[in-house]
């Protein structure tokens, strides 16, 4: 089993991201504006002063947020998951190499607010979280209570730190949507649930728009229930981020099936969940293509954990396209372990020059007896790989002798047929199960996310 590179030790990358990032239908709801008008009690925060759960902590205290270092109550146990902090210049600078210390691996840091509003410490806090290691993100408080809409403010915060860069280290955006923090106003901005919902809707349309990821969504039931109505309108495109300061994340709002992260409390400091694995939140900092609760979102950032795929330069990995012979090649010879190979001076397939990006992996596949190119004496290397040719590739990767197959689990694949015996090894490895109607298909192209999966369970077996 190979170590994955996303090991618990402290990792700095070299070369900082500048502060600023880039300059660095649902059921019927009551439409009449105001209607949750009656005050409520919670301290008056200036502007810029809200934060992620302020109103969860108002509600619960009716005061203002201490600084970081105030008596607090004994910590509450983390739950499984990766463990994060989220901070605002409530706290001022961060201790990371404590934070770090303590198990910490990400964090989330505000940005901004409305569109007159940046932290003052952010460079701070974003950065020095990134320095110690982190994966790192920022949020936006979102006011829809200004003149300026949903989409300014989208804006504003991917100018001031909000934008997301393709680096395996920075998360998406987050836009926190909770209580009005203006004291004695209406805790839903006055706006009713369906001009919620289109508030909502042009922020993250926008946030995705200039960054290309789905914004994260910070909110609590309570809130989402009263001011969008309980509305499912995002619950299959953005990732949930629930407040929820309790031993359990209880209900989830608006049709969301699963949670992308948890704030549980704000003992000593706002504490989180990512719900995942390290390697699934290295995935979902990566590929804006696979989200946290992906099908094959395990496999897919087992891949990644490797080193056995970067993606693509666009921050994508392209779940369902299909593999090519190259791509698989250097799949291989990188869950080999990147072995020493001298690769020949002259190419042994009249396709493949020696210049060939790939040329050393598609050659070390050819020395170890996992292909044997076409008999015209190409390669293909572009080619797409069929489900037959991986079972081959893999059953003589693991250089399987003395294997007899049974008789065939699928009704496509006869006795005899020519690639029969790898396909009932891969069957009988636990590699895989073919479809439901009981075929294989195997003259039908692999996708690059069940490539991982192989890859996966051959692991594993």
């Amino acid at each position: 089993m190979r170590r994955s590179v996303y090991t618990l030790g402290a990792t700095v990358l070299a070369g900082l991201l500048t502060a600023t990032g880039a300059v660095a239908e649902t059921a019927p709801v009551d439409e009449t504006p105001g209607v949750h008008s009656e005050e409520h009690d919670r301290p008056d925060l200036d502007d810029g002063e809200a934060y992620m759960g302020w109103s969860l902590r108002a509600e619960q205290t009716a005061q203002p947020r201490a600084l970081a270092g105030r008596a607090a109550p004994a910590a509450v146990p983390a739950p499984p998951g990766v463990p994060g902090i989220d901070v605002s210049s409530w706290q001022r600078n961060v201790d990371w190499r404590g934070q770090w210390n303590q198990g910490k691996r990400f964090a989330y840091v505000k940005a901004t607010e409305g569109v007159a509003y940046r932290n003052p410490y952010f460079g701070q806090q974003y950065n020095g979280s990134y320095d110690i290691g982190m994966f790192r993100g920022s949020y936006h408080f979102g006011r829809p209570d200004i003149d300026a809409g949903a989409k300014e403010q989208a804006a504003y915060f991917v100018a001031n730190g909000g934008n997301w860069s393709p680096d395996g280290r920075t998360l998406p955006g987050v836009l926190d949507i909770e209580y009005n923090p203006v004291a004695g106003a209406d805790k839903c901005y006055d706006l009713s649930p369906s001009q919620m919902v289109r508030w909502v809707r042009d922020f993250v349309t926008e946030y995705k728009r200039r960054t290309g990821r789905e914004a994260v969504i910070y909110t609590n039931l309570d809130w989402w229930g009263q001011c969008t109505g309980n509305s499912t309108a995002f619950s299959e495109t953005n990732p949930l981020w629930v407040a929820r300061w309790s031993s359990s994340v209880g209900t989830l709002p608006g049709g969301w099936a699963n949670h992308t992260f948890w704030q549980y409390t704000d003992v000593p400091l706002d504490q989180d969940q990512f719900n995942g694995t390290l390697d699934q939140l290295a995935t979902f900092a990566t590929f804006r293509d696979v989200p946290a609760d992906y099908v094959f979102g395990v496999e897919i950032s087992w891949l990644l954990g490797q080193d056995i795929t970067t993606g693509y330069d666009d921050g994508t990995f392209r779940p369902r396209n299909k593999i090519s012979r190259e791509a698989m090649a250097a799949f291989l010879y990188r869950y080999a372990g990147a072995p020493a190979f001298r690769a020949p001076a002259r190419s042994p397939f009249s396709d493949l020059p020696t210049t060939a990006p790939f040329y050393k992996e598609i050659t070390w596949l050819l020395a170890q007896g996992i292909t044997t190119g076409y008999d015209d004496g190409t390669f293909r290397p572009r080619n797409q790989i069929s489900r037959e040719a991986m079972a081959a590739f893999l059953y003589r990767f693991e250089d399987v002798s003395g294997y007899r197959p049974g008789p065939s689990d699928f009704s496509d694949v006869p006795t005899g047929y020519v690639f029969g015996k790898e396909i009932a090894w891969l069957a009988d490895q636990g590699i895989t199960t073919g479809y439901d109607d009981g075929t294989f298909r195997p003259r039908g192209k692999i996708s690059r996310e069940a490539t991982a999966a192989f890859l996966y369970r051959l692991d594993r077996r």
